[in-house]
Formats: C-alpha cells, sequence, structure tokens
C-alpha cells in the first residue's frame, strides 16, 4: 500500500519530442503521477502530446510557448507541489526508467530529503556515460567525474595531463530526484539558462545552500544521451553527434555561470579561457564533424560572443572597492 506522503511526481519536459514519450513505459501506481510540460513546438505536436497524456493518463501542461528545460522544470514542479507531492523525478522523454529504479528513486528522496539524487546512467548500446560530473571553477571545464565531497569552493586536483584546478561535483538533470524540502533552500531552475547548464547550477547551488549530492552507483537508467537534439542534417544515432542548439548553448551557458557565481577575478579568468575552453566544447562530437556541419562552428562562435556580452554586463555591473580611508 502507497503511503501518502510518499508520492512521486515524474516531471518530464517535452519539446516536439512525441515519438521518445511513445517509447516511454512508466508504471501505473498509486504514488505516482506523471506530468508532462509540453513547451509549443508546432500545432501538430502539441495535439499528439495530448493525445498521448489522454492515452496513458498522464497530466500533460501545455505551454504557451517554449519556455525551455528551466522554464519547463519550474512549470512541473510548481504543479505536483501545489498538489502535495513529496517526491520529485525530473526525467528526458529519452530515458528508460524501470518500476523498481523509479522505487529505489522514491525511498531514497524520503530517507534523504536534504538531497539531489542521480543514478548511473547508460545508453541504450551498454556504453556507460554518466557516472558523476565536475566543474573546474578555475576555468568552466566540464568532466566526467566523481569526488563524493565537494565542497562549495572545490578542492579537486585535475586528471592526468590535466592543470589543477577547483573541481566541484555535479548532477545532471536527465534524471535527477530530490525531496520537496529541497526547494525550500532553492527556487527552482535558473530559467535565464534556457538549455544546458542549468543542472550544474542547480547542483552549486544545493551545494552552497548546504545540501548534498548523491550518486547511486549501484542503480543504472538508460539514457540514450541527446536523443532530444539530436543532428538534424547527419540523421545518424550516434553517441557523439551534438547539435547546433548543443553547441551555442554550452559556449553561451558557460559564461552565463560565470556571471552568475564567480568573483570579478574568477569571471575575468573565465573571459579569457573563453576560446580555449568553447573549442573543447565544440570537439566533443569529434574534430571532422565542424569540417561537414559548418553550422556547429557558427553556433559555437554565437554562442560564445552571446556569453562574452553577459559576462561582459556583469563585470560593468560591478564597482571596484574603492580605496581605503582608514
Amino acid at each position: 500500500m502507497a503511503h501518502p506522503e510518499g508520492r512521486l511526481a515524474v516531471v518530464i519536459v517535452n519539446y516536439g519530442s512525441h515519438a521518445l514519450l511513445e517509447e516511454l513505459q512508466l508504471p501505473q501506481v498509486p504514488w505516482l503521477e506523471v506530468v508532462v510540460v509540453d513547451n509549443l513546438h508546432t500545432p501538430a505536436s502539441r495535439e499528439a502530446a495530448l493525445a498521448l497524456c489522454s492515452a496513458r493518463g498522464w497530466t500533460c501542461l501545455p505551454q504557451p510557448a517554449n519556455l525551455g528545460f528551466g522554464g519547463g522544470v519550474n512549470a512541473g514542479l510548481r504543479y505536483a507541489r501545489e498538489r502535495g507531492f513529496a517526491c520529485f523525478l525530473l526525467l528526458n522523454p529519452d530515458a528508460r526508467m524501470t518500476p523498481e529504479a523509479l522505487s529505489v528513486l522514491r525511498d531514497r528522496c524520503l530517507q534523504r530529503p536534504d538531497a539531489l539524487i542521480s543514478p548511473v546512467m547508460v545508453t541504450s548500446t551498454g556504453r556507460r556515460y554518466f557516472r558523476g560530473s565536475q566543474l573546474d571553477l578555475r576555468s568552466g571545464r566540464t568532466r566526467g567525474g566523481w569526488s563524493g565531497s565537494s565542497t562549495p569552493e572545490g578542492s579537486r586536483p585535475g586528471g592526468e595531463g590535466e592543470p589543477t584546478g577547483r573541481w566541484v561535483d555535479w548532477l545532471t538533470g536527465a534524471c535527477l530526484a530530490f525531496h520537496r524540502d529541497v526547494l525550500d533552500h532553492l527556487d527552482g531552475f535558473d530559467e535565464p539558462y534556457f538549455l544546458y547548464w542549468e543542472d550544474v547550477d542547480f547542483s552549486v547551488r544545493a551545494v552552497r545552500a548546504g545540501l548534498s549530492l548523491v550518486l547511486l552507483e549501484d542503480l543504472t537508467v538508460v539514457h540514450d544521451e541527446g536523443g532530444t537534439h539530436r543532428d538534424a542534417h547527419s540523421g545518424r544515432d550516434r553517441d557523439d553527434v551534438k547539435s547546433a542548439v548543443y553547441y551555442r548553448y554550452n559556449c553561451r551557458n558557460r559564461l552565463l555561470f560565470g556571471a552568475r557565481h564567480l568573483d570579478r577575478g574568477g569571471l575575468v579568468r573565465w573571459i579569457v579561457l573563453t576560446p580555449r575552453e568553447s573549442w573543447q566544447i565544440l570537439c566533443r562530437g569529434g574534430r571532422r564533424h565542424l569540417l561537414t556541419h559548418p553550422a556547429h562552428l557558427r553556433a559555437g562562435v554565437r554562442g560564445s560572443l552571446e556569453g562574452m556580452l553577459v559576462a561582459l554586463r556583469a563585470l560593468l555591473s560591478r564597482r571596484r572597492p574603492g580605496p581605503s580611508t582608514g
């Protein structure tokens, strides 16, 4: 028998991905409700999402525009909080969740109301691609890795062949569970990111608020990363394919994060390192793809310039301290 205080809301942000939603199988149990936040894509995709949710018994929250990932998450969380759900699970449409995994995540949320909780994730081919992630606060570079003991300031050295950094852990929003108490400390996702880096920001703010990040290394969920933003030109189903949207917002939001979280000196450092770090982001899909997909390079340059503008505005808004008169 389900405990009333243990109800779980699965919040899924959808943007024209109804074909992926059709493949998503979630159990019908008393303690679970599926909430699909449908960001407006096309009239046809809206109708498809509404019809699918109606057939599955899911709740559909149609939005008048594309609110982005963070805006969609916040809309779903508001709906679930108002209806008294104790636990929330953010889930991408291209993830595959077993009833057992859902039960484990709900139980851990109830046991750890002070934590963000994530499983390990593998692709449908069995490749493990997420077992925690880290951000270097000195450069804005991200990598796979997990210390399990991050502090808000970061204290982890770089890997072999990498410069020493201040690495902090973060958890992906592709499959992220947490108790409603977490939202007493954090005001949802930061919507101006629009897409990508919201989960980095959410994790860092959680740690700074005294919450914990928990990686369940004995729980695995299947997720084909990037399925919702697969490259439309190649049409290939490859693990390393990225989209122009991916490059633009990753380059942009690295600097948006810096503008929100770094002091003046740290933000200047990130700005100076932008050419190197944006190139590193562009190379995540392999250098050869930049020759066959020049739009990806243009997207990365555009995102970098947009991020630079945000960062420079942040610098100009911060006055240097005046000379001491004491």
